[in-house]
């Protein structure tokens, strides 16, 4: 397991009166859980807040606990000092480390702030106490475990099959789209020509030629530092043939 560069977590600044959007995000396994549930949960997984480029996690540490990430955007990296691989970008709502909690192997990934965030962090044995065998939110969990699994199979198939660049840079834009995508409804991703290029192990001129190719045929479009995926159907038919 190759340890990022950062030996040392940021320390993470004081909680302020700020307000989350706890109990009204729509994405998030724990805030729908009934009121006496929602109580103990947020007893013992306090909200916390880390600056933009401080570190959540490290790659490589002994799994303790998991995170839910309340507000802001984290990326997942691995890698080293002289190569990082960008894995993906996390938004609010999403569950961060709970992979090597249930599997027992240190985290695969680092997670890193991009803007300032709250974050709960909820410790393994707390989280057995609150999830006892035949909670509700266990299934969810298992759930969320199977589709990584399958987003895992896919980047292998990706680069087994060796996906076109087109190919592989439609994969992500879907990726990010998430529901919205897989509804092949337009969606909006906060995503600069720098971070995509990231995500696909493209240089940027490569990222921007593939989206000129999408924007000509009405597939994407761009405002500012936000893209436009305008047709996920279309798009999705550069996966087809690698189905």
């Amino acid at each position: 397991m190759i340890r990022l560069f950062r030996t040392r977590r940021e320390e993470e600044m004081k909680p302020s009166l700020m307000e989350l959007a706890c109990r009204r995000c729509p994405h998030c396994l724990w805030c729908h859980q009934d009121e006496a549930f929602w109580q103990r949960f947020e007893t013992l997984a306090p909200a916390r807040r880390y600056s933009r480029g401080c570190f959540v996690a490290f790659e490589g540490d002994s799994p303790s606990g998991i995170w839910v990430l309340c507000r802001g955007r984290a990326e997942l990296i691995c890698g080293s000092e002289h190569r990082e691989v960008l894995i993906r970008l996390c938004g609010p709502g999403e569950t961060l480390g709970h992979t090597g909690l249930f599997s027992g192997q240190p985290y695969d990934v680092s997670v890193r702030c991009v803007e300032d965030c709250w974050v709960r962090f909820l410790a393994k044995e707390d989280l057995l106490k609150l999830l006892p065998a035949g909670h509700p939110l266990v299934l969810p969990l298992l759930t969320l475990l199977s589709a990584e699994l399958h987003e895992a199979r896919a980047r292998v198939r990706m680069f087994g099959l060796r996906w076109s660049p087109a190919s592989h840079l439609a994969w992500h834009l879907l990726r990010q789209g998430g529901m919205a995508a897989s509804r092949n409804n337009p969606y909006r991703i906060a995503l600069t020509i720098r971070q995509l290029a990231r995500l696909t192990g493209f240089s940027p001129r490569t990222v921007q030629k593939y989206l000129a190719v999408f924007r000509r045929e009405g597939v994407v479009g761009r405002e500012d530092q936000t893209l436009w995926v305008k047709d996920p159907a279309r798009l999705r038919q550069y996966l087809e043939s690698f189905a």
